[in-house]
């Protein structure tokens, strides 16, 4: 989602004095190895949350209540190691029964979300990810905060015709929040949609659609493949970077750049850490930051702040956070269109308030379709960060026109 999550935290600063999803396979989880220490201290030593285990169980709940997609996982969850590739899974946007359930036995419409949920172990830990739908594979990467139930509303349409893959990157969502020896990059993020790819859509040709960091994801995996390895890009209001320090010849972001230092250097003090991080991810302080980067206040329900507030509870969202707000920011876009190949759609909400169309990434990506072919900047008039979750019709629209051509 939020690519601007220390400069929202600057904000709050300056503002201050279920059930468990059945997945067909008999593998169990493996025991997760101890962690590396963290700020040099044990994980027993450490700040920890205010909450017990079950709070975060009782997030996603009230999340799968209302129809999203967030469910709860417990250790012995079965992982798909590798599902069959050609496997469609044929949903209605209501969904159909759990795997193991008569329609009867299933849980009620509204607390169904339209795909199913599977595991998959990369590098020693567990990837969660959704699959929906039948045809051409579609793979969808969320933002910083967010997870695939941030696509809850464009996975049922684009399931009518394409089959929908959506995936938490490390350290996101339902997926594992380990400590990291090097940390949270970009760069890791794309070898994991890299190596994502490989695994389920080996032979045949995805299109990738991100948002906000997830884009330039989409753009580090699109680098590394070969010439005709993807059928396209989608790209919804790209980041610059995986934080604020990547867009340096921003003015906005040059005058704020004291405080993102600041905001560092607070973060790398553990108890500060711990206190600033309960503070920032509160419910109202999300639905605070939620209603900057959406249009329709509407779409800014309980059920959406659950989403977000859900994963926080995680163990690691702490470490994770720190890490992505504190770490090197990556590749800017720029330095890789070079090495993207083929068509390339850009949607950007021309009222993004975390990555304006009129800086710095916004006006190179506008220019784009002037010197590279089969490019198409399309502006979105009157919308946000999160245009497709804010406004699904319009982006859901979009999307499907332009896939039609690729055919």
């Amino acid at each position: 989602m939020l690519t601007g999550a220390n400069a929202n935290l600057a904000q709050h600063l300056a503002s201050r004095p279920a059930t468990a999803f059945r997945v067909p396979c008999s593998i169990q989880l493996q025991q997760k190895p101890a962690r590396a220490s963290f700020y040099g201290t044990k994980r027993s030593q450490r700040p920890r949350l205010a909450h017990n285990d079950d709070v975060q169980k009782q997030s996603f709940a009230r999340a799968v209540g209302k129809g999203l997609s967030c469910r709860t996982t417990d250790v012995a969850l079965p992982i798909r190691t590798r599902p069959a590739r050609r496997q469609c899974i044929v949903r209605a946007a209501s969904s159909a029964a759990s795997p193991g359930t008569s329609p009867a036995q299933a849980a009620p419409e509204s607390a169904k979300p339209p795909y199913y949920l599977h595991s998959w172990r990369w590098r020693g830990h567990k990837i969660n990810y959704a699959v929906a739908g039948c045809g051409p594979p579609v793979v969808l990467v969320h933002g910083f905060g967010a997870s695939v139930g941030h696509w809850r509303k464009n996975i049922p349409e684009l399931a009518k015709s394409h089959q929908v893959l959506a995936i938490d990157l490390l350290g996101q969502g339902a997926s594992d929040k380990p400590l990291l020896e090097d940390g949270y990059s970009m760069e890791l993020w794309g070898e994991l949609l890299s190596d994502f790819l490989a695994e389920f859509t080996s032979g045949s040709k995805p299109v990738l659609v991100g948002n906000s960091v997830g884009s330039l994801a989409c753009l580090l995996a699109n680098s590394k493949l070969p010439e005709g390895g993807l059928a396209g890009t989608i790209l919804i209001n790209c980041a610059g970077g995986l934080n604020n320090k990547a867009v340096v010849d921003d003015w906005r972001l040059k005058l704020a750049a004291p405080l993102f230092w600041l905001i560092d250097f607070l973060l790398n003090q553990p108890p500060v850490a711990r206190y600033l991080f309960d503070r920032f991810r509160t419910r109202e302080n999300l639905r605070q930051v939620l209603l900057n980067v959406y249009t329709d206040p509407a779409a800014v329900d309980d059920a959406l702040v659950e989403l977000l507030y859900g994963p926080s509870c995680s163990e690691g969202a702490l470490e994770t956070f720190v890490s992505i707000i504190t770490g090197p920011p990556g590749p800017p876009p720029s330095s890789l269109m070079a090495d993207v190949k083929g068509p390339l759609l850009v949607l950007w909400g021309d009222k993004d308030v975390f990555t304006p169309i009129d800086g710095p990434v916004g006006k190179m990506f506008a220019a784009l379709p002037q010197t590279r072919p089969n490019t198409t900047f399309q502006s979105l008039p009157g919308e946000n960060h999160c245009v497709h979750d804010d406004n699904p019709a319009l982006v859901n629209g979009v999307i499907m026109k332009w896939l039609d051509q690729l055919r």
